[in-house]
């Protein structure tokens, strides 16, 4: 888990690094979508696992930057926070504003698709299993894991 979390830190870091020079940076989680891929492609070392990716260069065009959570709603103090609703529901209309989510509904077949926005994307995202194999990734590159 340590190394998890330091790979996040570093990757921030070199993130930042880059945006700093003007270089533009899109982080891809979708390689943990086929992990055995990644590290046969890398040759990687056992006790090596893939976590995420990253490209870097100079963008073509002016990117668009899209809303962050409040910071209300990710910092909390002393204790976890959780009545602040407000914050969110004006984060998910300006995600809905955005339209980043036209063409990309996580399928529901209970669900109208109406006002659909970060937060019925996410809650259709984490109401199914996803990536179940990268628990059998982690046990073939050499972890004990019960």
């Amino acid at each position: 888990m340590v190394a998890t979390v330091d790979a996040a830190i570093t990757m921030q870091s070199a993130a930042l690094a880059a945006e700093s020079l003007g270089l533009g940076i899109c982080y891809i989680g979708a390689l943990r979508n086929d992990p055995e891929g990644i590290i046969e492609i890398f040759q990687l070392p056992d006790l090596v696992y893939p976590v995420c990716g990253m490209t870097l260069g100079w963008a073509a065009d002016e990117r668009k930057i899209k809303p962050r959570l409040p910071l209300k709603a990710v910092m909390h103090e002393e204790s976890y926070q959780v009545d602040d609703l407000e914050s969110l529901l004006e984060y998910d209309q300006a995600m809905i504003a955005t339209g980043i989510y036209q063409g990309r509904q996580v399928d529901r077949q209970d669900r109208p698709d109406e006002e659909y926005g970060w937060m019925e994307h996410t809650a259709r995202r984490v109401s199914k299993p996803s990536r179940p194999h990268l628990r059998e990734t982690i046990i073939h590159s050499g972890f004990l894991i019960k």
